[in-house]
């Protein structure tokens, strides 16, 4: 039985090396997994950027007609070094006015087929009028019933719109985190101050973000407190709010976000992967950044090679050459077999046979 059994040795090997090479295969498919994951992280990082620029370039376009509202214009011009209070209030009520009347413009032209809900989220939630040196003469939303006077002429947004430019930011004011649009306003042939407005930042964006990224969590922070997220619902094992809030302290702790760092991938309680970067304005400076997460798929076992495999893989494999290999493996298997057992039992019940009827005295050993 001496084949056989190096035949039987020979099978266990290659067993053995086939169950090898599954785990092999299943260690480097969850490499490369991760490798894909952080890649496509990397990528989804990209997207934010391009889209959050988009989105403000869409807000800037959204204002355009206010540059030249020679009403407006008019109201900012005479503000211009005004220093009596009630001349000012009453400039400020009808910058007021023409500032409502923009938005209600903002809105008409969603056109009559949008929803309420679209419409809504085209009216700012905060918005300035400036004059040439940057005061505030007119202001809606937060603390639009203080008193006009008030500057903003520090802020570099500010400045360059006073200077003539289109320009956008991320602000934190009022203990809020606002998406700023800014352009000039035109008196004439000069310029007459400017016009300034805003979302906040916890208003649909994680989510019309999500949707660009697909199936990704989307969230945006300040510090460390996550202001606002989106988790989409069709995806199982989708990182959750309270993981991102649970990955920041560390990250602050360790200055890994300060603004014009790399993200790196960071592993999540819930197995998921995360990028966290810092939002592009003056905002980054005061811990306003967004993070981006997503699951991570992993091989728990080689089975799920066979699972996982599409019925494009099935019907690619060479199923003749397989079922050959096995068929003649097993083939030479009996044959050993046959060698080496059974053709000398037989010869053995034979003569065995002949010895029972008689036919023989006895059996001969060496035989």
């Amino acid at each position: 039985m001496l084949l056989s059994r190096f035949w039987y040795i020979i099978l266990a090997v290659a067993a053995a090396a086939a169950a090898a090479a599954a785990l092999l295969a299943q260690s480097v498919i969850n490499g490369r997994s991760d490798e894909a994951l952080a890649e496509s992280l990397g990528r989804d990082r990209t997207m934010v950027q391009a889209v959050l620029r988009l989105e403000a370039r869409s807000r800037l376009d959204r204002i355009a007609f206010i540059t030249v509202d020679a009403k407006l214009g008019g109201v900012l011009k005479q503000a211009l070094g005004a220093t009596d209070e009630k001349k000012l209030r009453a400039l400020s009520a009808e910058a007021k006015t023409a500032m409502r009347g923009h938005i209600v413009r903002i809105v008409e032209s969603a056109g009559s087929g949008a929803s309420t809900i679209q419409k809504q989220e085209l009216e700012p939630n905060i918005a300035f009028a400036l004059d040439g040196s940057g005061r505030i003469i007119g202001q809606l939303g937060p603390l639009e019933a203080n008193p006009p006077g008030a500057s903003l002429a520090t802020f570099p947004l500010v400045r360059r719109a006073l200077q003539g430019y289109v320009r956008d930011d991320v602000w934190v004011y009022d203990r809020r985190v606002y998406r700023m649009a800014a352009r000039p306003v035109m008196s004439g042939t000069e310029y007459a101050g400017a016009i300034i407005h805003g979302y906040r930042l916890d208003t649909g964006l994680p989510e019309t973000l999500a949707k660009y990224l697909g199936g990704a969590t989307v969230a945006f922070f300040q510090g460390a407190e996550v202001m606002s997220s989106y988790v989409p619902t069709d995806v199982t094992g989708a990182p959750q709010r309270a993981e991102l809030a649970i990955a920041l302290p560390p990250l602050l702790a360790g200055a890994k976000l300060k603004p014009g760092t790399a993200g790196e991938v960071i592993k999540l309680q819930g197995g998921g992967r995360a990028v966290f970067a810092p939002i592009a304005g003056n905002a980054a400076a005061l811990g306003v950044g967004y993070a981006i997460a997503r699951p991570r798929r992993l091989m728990s076992s080689p089975e799920q090679l066979f699972e996982q495999a599409s019925q494009d893989d099935v019907r690619s494999l060479p199923v003749p050459q397989l079922g050959g290999g096995a068929l003649l493996l097993a083939l030479i298997g009996l044959l050993f077999v046959y060698v080496e057992r059974d053709r000398h039992l037989s010869q053995l019940m034979k003569k065995t046979g002949d010895f029972s009827v008689g036919e023989r005295d006895r059996l001969i050993v060496t035989e």
